[in-house]
């Protein structure tokens, strides 16, 4: 048991990096497309793990992920959400932002970010 989550507590990265692939799968859009590009694009390429900066991006773009999810959800925000242009504009453009009525959606909506903030933190404090 002991060499099993010491295998997981050095290998963080790797889970975070699921974590951000899943976010894609389960809320595809625009918002949620730099994750792949992060991912496979950058931190997998590098030579070394990827550096303090790399880390601090990533938390700091999906926390802003967040708050436009959250934003999204408030009540004065659905008169936006249903116009007709956004409705169009979205149609397009898949920004992968919703307003969703029941709590349950909403923390399923946003679980996986909030699980790619939980995994970069563990990393941080491992590092």
């Amino acid at each position: 048991f002991a060499a099993a989550l010491k295998v997981l507590i050095s290998n963080t990265q790797f889970i975070t990096y699921v974590f951000m692939i899943s976010s894609l799968f389960t809320n595809a859009g625009i918002v949620s497309i730099i994750y792949p590009f992060a991912v496979f694009g950058f931190a997998l390429l590098e030579e070394k793990r990827p550096g303090k900066r790399f880390w601090r991006f990533i938390l700091s773009y999906n926390l802003a992920i967040l708050f436009l999810k959250y934003i999204s959800n408030l009540n004065f925000m659905n008169f936006v959400l249903n116009n007709p242009y956004f409705v169009t504009f979205d149609g397009y453009m898949k920004l992968g932002l919703h307003h969703l009525p029941k709590t349950k959606e909403l923390v399923k909506h946003m679980l996986p970010e909030m699980l790619i903030v939980a995994a970069i933190l563990c990393h941080e404090i491992v590092e």
